[in-house]
This record gives C-alpha cells, structure tokens and sequence, in this order.
C-alpha cells in the first residue's frame, strides 16, 4: 500500500498514483496521498475525534472520488481533518457501498501547516483498475 506524486500528468493540478493489494487498502492509501498534497506534516493529525461517513456509487472509480470528496467536505465545512482507520467496500444492488470509520482533529493553526489548498477530487485522468494482486488508482486533484 503506498503512493507516488505524479509529475507528468497535469501541469495545473496535481496528480498521484496510489495502490494497495485490496480495494480498502487502496482507498486508505489515496486519503493519505490526499494528505500529504495538503499538509506539510501529514503525520501530524492527531486521531482523537472519530467520525464515521458512508458514500455510494455506481462504480469503483467514482465512489473513490465520493470517499476523497468526503474528506475534503469535511475539511472545509467543518474544519475537521480525518485519518481513515478502517474501510469496508460492499455491493449494494447495481452499485458499491463504502463505510469508513476514522479519527481526526479539528485543524489548529499552529499544528496543520497546509501547503496546497485542494478544492476538488477532478475525473481528469481518473482510473481505478486491478492488475494481477494490486489496485491502482491514479487521481487528479484540482488545485
């Protein structure tokens, strides 16, 4: 499970590539690329407020986006800067169902040094596919 920026991707936005042997460790690899896009010390999140969050779609790819969104929601409307713990994907119908439980911190000032300013998860570029044992996901923040 892990992430790399993307360079050649986007000159505009930003970009990266996260994997993970499981649709769940792939989806918490992409929440903690999408924090280490935001802040300098992404580690420095402390993980004393749960939260949980569902999201739904119709495919993998977009309940990515749904679950990436989410976070960047919460961030803005409620201050609050999660750290996912667990992830659970399950079909629902004709579609995906995820439930997230994670734990977070309200952003401080003095604690959460921000160096980009992410406002959307875009579907430029986005691809979410398995090959052979290992998801991988590229995605495009919107900067």
């Amino acid at each position: 499970m892990g992430f790399r920026i993307l360079e050649d991707i986007t000159s505009a936005d930003i970009a990266f590539l996260a994997t993970g042997s499981s649709r769940e460790e792939l989806f918490i690899a992409a929440a903690q690329a999408l924090r280490s896009v935001m802040l300098q010390d992404p580690d420095a999140v402390g993980r004393t407020r749960p939260h949980r969050f569902t999201v739904e779609a119709g495919s993998v790819d977009i309940l990515l986006v749904n679950f990436l969104q989410e976070f960047l929601y919460l961030k803005d409307a409620e201050g609050l800067l999660l750290v996912p713990d667990t992830v659970e994907i399950s079909e629902r119908g004709k579609g995906l169902s995820l439930s997230c439980a994670a734990r977070g911190e309200m952003m401080r000032r003095g604690s959460h040094a921000f160096m980009t300013d992410v406002k959307a998860v875009t579907m430029h570029r986005l691809s979410v596919e398995r090959e052979g044992a290992q998801w991988r996901a590229t995605v495009v923040l919107d900067v």
